[in-house]
């Protein structure tokens, strides 16, 4: 039994390399960007639009969650709250394409304004809140 399953293992290898060598797979080539339409599109997913936090306490922690894609290249994204920067995203692994999760740990109670920036390579400006 070891010998027949070593036996279909070797074959299977050969098959591979076979496929490999002969041209049975399509090679990677490269493909121009094209031309840079729209601006990137911003999507919150939490807090949404209305979010109330009802604690006992001044302060409590809040999660923001948001996609950002656009259709050639993402240059940087930026999250505020009431005009003050959290945070910045400058490099992305998906250049097209950004899931973010930011925790700020204090906000206090009371009506706030978020605010999502983000820009692609030409400079076009998305903004959201």
């Amino acid at each position: 039994m070891k010998t027949y399953n070593k036996l279909i293992i070797l074959a299977l290898g050969f098959l591979i390399i076979n496929a490999c060598s002969q041209n049975y797979i399509d090679d990677i080539s490269k493909v121009g960007q094209g031309t840079d339409a729209t601006a990137p599109v911003i999507k919150i997913i939490a807090p949404v639009e209305g979010y109330e936090i009802k604690v006992p306490d001044v302060v409590s922690p809040v999660t923001i969650q948001l996609e950002v894609t656009d259709d050639i290249e993402i240059q940087s994204v930026s999250i505020s709250l009431d005009g003050t920067e959290l945070t910045s995203y400058t490099t992305f692994k998906d250049y097209r394409r950004l899931l973010a999760e930011y925790t700020y740990p204090e906000v206090q109670n009371g009506v706030h304004v978020l605010t999502v920036k983000a820009t692609d390579l030409e400079g076009k400006l998305q903004q959201a809140q």
